[in-house]
């Protein structure tokens, strides 16, 4: 958060307590979002993945070839 730091310095140097208060919001939501996608990241793992298990799935990353979004051949 090195950033909102700065903007706080900014923000008290200027006596401007609106500085930079978009920029603020967009730093902070887009962190909460970050959070938000990490936690359903992991209940995603737990939902397909149980205990025990040695395979994790990101979000991030694509699915393998012959994955529930291809048609099987069976």
């Amino acid at each position: 958060m090195h950033c909102l730091e700065r903007l706080d310095s900014e923000r008290k140097r200027r006596g401007d307590p609106g500085f930079g208060k978009t920029t603020e919001h967009r730093i902070v939501w887009a962190e909460l979002l970050e959070l938000e996608l990490e936690q359903i990241d992991e209940e995603m793992n737990r939902m397909f993945h149980p205990p025990g298990g040695t395979t994790r799935i990101s979000l991030n990353s694509t699915l393998p070839e012959g994955g529930p979004h291809e048609p099987s051949d069976s």
